[in-house]
């Protein structure tokens, strides 16, 4: 009698289900990049720009009022960190910029291309780093500010700090990002690296 064994066909490499594309990793899709840096460059030619043309034009003068009791162009420095915080730790600052630096690009190296709103946000904060950094080598530790929010409640100043593009995009890169572990928390459901409802 001659027995008949039966194995089951094997799974060809061709056959086995590819990654998702939203799991791949950031650091090998182009789109990513392209997101990434992008921001990070606009980012920072505005950032420098502005800060260039505030140095021409609003330093050693009045402050000029752009919208009455809202905003105005007020030039100032600084040798603190976000909103003058800090003074005469100029070197802390840089090397703690040089680790955000560091920690962003790597932090950018491990996500996934579907996190679309996360490189955005690190593109912002890495462009709001590096210019606030290129200042404190290049002029003498000093921050260059100028934008001055002018809203008062009777004497009380709501808003006392004068700031720049740079801080800007500080500001609101991490509210993306605080805004992506905010959903990903609220919808504990969703796969690593697919896209939060931001």
């Amino acid at each position: 009698m001659n027995s008949i064994t039966e194995t089951a066909p094997e799974k060809s490499v061709g056959n086995l289900p590819e990654a998702t594309p939203e799991l791949r990793l950031a650091l090998h899709c182009r789109r990513s990049h392209l997101r990434f840096w992008l921001v990070l460059v606009l980012g920072l030619i505005a950032d420098l720009w502005t800060k260039n043309w505030a140095d021409l034009t609003l330093k050693g003068r009045p402050p000029q009022v752009i919208i009455e009791n809202a905003l105005s162009f007020h030039y100032s420095t600084n040798k603190g960190a976000l909103f003058g915080m800090g003074q005469q730790l100029t070197w802390l600052f840089v090397t703690a910029s040089l680790a955000a630096v560091l920690f962003v690009l790597y932090v950018f190296a491990k996500s996934t291309t579907g996190q679309r709103s996360f490189h955005v946000a690190l593109g912002m904060i890495l462009a709001g780093a590096l210019g606030n950094l290129y200042d404190r080598i290049f002029n003498g530790g000093e921050v260059r500010d100028f934008i001055k929010i002018e809203l008062h409640i009777g004497d009380f100043e709501l808003w006392p700090w004068i700031f720049n593009v740079a801080d800007m995009l500080l500001v609101c890169g991490v509210s993306i990002l605080m805004l992506n572990i905010w959903f990903s928390r609220k919808h504990p459901g969703t796969r690593e690296g697919e896209q939060p409802a931001v």
